[in-house]
């Protein structure tokens, strides 16, 4: 009988994690388990805020649009009145009604030139007005402001001087129930009349009588807290920004 070989092997990879030549599955620990949740955890801090900031500044851009077509309407107003601007203030003849319903906005001057409720109010409104912005009333306005600031109304758009720095229409939120009236604020001084709004990322956003857009960021914390009329604060940036923009170049008389 010829000779044989025997060779003994050690168990194969196969075979590990057996029991009893059984596979056994071996689950999560509680320590790994808690790195997994904590790591989720870490991922949607940092998510979460990135995802907020990307739907408000969608809802800024929104805005803008909205400005930037009542702007072209406002503009084509001017035209079609050979020049003359749409009244500011609210009320018959003027660029909106008063009150708060739709009708208010179907029944003022400017909706003919927009055709569109829609664009009169901003996604990030948090109020419950159908009408988010209101019309400079340095700019086809009723010369409001008292004594000692007194100026005159332009109503006529040549007779715009600085029409990149004027603006025309900003955002606000007039805690008696609608945007009553013309925007108005003094030209100089420490003193608000009225105030903006500061629903975009802690700012609000502005047409300019070019037909350019702006969003500005409120740099003085007082400017967001303002929510009632003739506030004081003195040397406040954003405020003095407002009155450079409401009349350019103003010399108080």
């Amino acid at each position: 009988m010829g000779n044989v070989m025997i060779f003994s092997f050690g168990r194969g990879r196969s075979d590990q994690g057996r029991v009893g030549g059984q596979r056994t599955s071996r689950g999560f620990t509680l320590v790994e388990l808690l790195v997994v949740i904590s790591i989720i955890a870490l991922l949607l801090s940092l998510l979460v805020p990135t995802l907020s900031r990307s739907r408000e500044l969608t809802k800024q851009a929104a805005c803008l649009s909205n400005l930037s077509q009542l702007n072209r309407a406002w503009m084509s107003y001017a035209i079609a009145y050979r020049g003359y601007v749409m009244r500011a203030f609210t009320g018959t003849g003027y660029w909106a009604l008063s009150g708060n319903t739709r009708e208010t906005i179907t029944g003022g001057i400017l909706y003919r030139f927009t055709n569109s409720v829609e664009v009169y109010r901003c996604p990030a409104d948090t109020s419950d007005h159908y009408r988010t912005y209101s019309a400079s009333d340095y700019i086809g306005g009723n010369n409001w402001v008292p004594a000692p600031w007194n100026y005159v109304s332009v109503l006529e758009l040549g007779k715009i001087q600085y029409p990149h720095e004027t603006m025309i229409l900003l955002e606000e939120n007039d805690p008696r129930g609608y945007n009553g009236g013309s925007w108005v604020v003094y030209p100089g001084g420490d003193n608000w009349i009225d105030f903006s709004v500061s629903w975009h990322l802690g700012g609000a956003n502005f047409c300019f009588a070019d037909g350019h857009v702006e969003h500005w960021e409120w740099q003085d914390p007082r400017t967001p807290k303002i929510d009632w009329f003739y506030q004081s604060t003195p040397g406040n940036p954003d405020l003095a920004r407002i009155q450079q923009a409401y009349i350019p170049q103003y010399v108080k008389p």
